[in-house]
């Protein structure tokens, strides 16, 4: 996967820990554990929001993400040949011996495919970028680590209350552009604290 990342400006892998080479939920697991120590023994508690992107690989919008491929300077000619393809994948619903008439897919990517976790990280980007530019949420030593994602989850990381309710609006209206509704239902904030003895 490698040599796809040379279109990117900023690699994906900056701030995603899911469909990485090398990189999985653990090293996701350490980047939190050490940031919340890095923050909790300098004094400062940490705020932490989940977000969980609700069927994030159904919902994908091909127009919407052939743009943010050519935005990241993916060669025209691939954006063509992926065009061609989505524009062709069509499904049929059976129920009991009844099949429907054929139906184009106009969203989506195929879970398990191989260009599928690219793609999503390249659908993804642009939330990611939001929050960067914004600058809100942690830092350690000069490096954004303010959210982390893993897939479709994505934590937020901030020591002020009112930075992380901030960057849970550019989570909404950066994923509003493309048609990411977060999961209400499996959010939660968490408020660490050093322990006192």
């Amino acid at each position: 996967m490698e040599k796809y990342y040379k279109y990117f400006p900023n690699r994906p892998s900056d701030l995603q820990f899911g469909f990485e080479e090398k990189l999985g939920c653990s090293h996701a697991i350490f980047a939190l554990q050490q940031s919340a120590e890095y923050y909790i023994s300098r004094g400062s508690s940490m705020f932490m929001a989940a977000l969980y992107a609700k069927k994030v690989f159904d919902r994908l919008n091909h127009v919407k993400l052939f743009h943010r491929m050519y935005n990241v300077g993916i060669p025209v000619r691939l954006i063509k040949l992926l065009i061609n393809w989505y524009s062709k994948i069509s499904v049929f619903i059976k129920w009991h011996d009844c099949y429907c008439s054929q139906c184009l897919l106009k969203n989506g990517v195929r879970q398990g495919g191989v260009l599928s976790p690219i793609l999503f990280n390249i659908y993804i980007i642009s939330v990611k970028k939001s929050l960067v530019l914004a600058d809100l949420g942690c830092h350690i030593q000069g490096t954004y680590i303010g959210c982390l994602v893993y897939a479709d989850d994505i934590i937020l990381l901030s020591a002020s209350v009112g930075f992380l309710q901030k960057m849970l609006d550019i989570c909404y209206v950066s994923g509003t552009e493309i048609d990411i509704v977060f999961n209400a239902k499996n959010h939660f904030c968490l408020l660490l604290v050093k322990h006192m003895m």
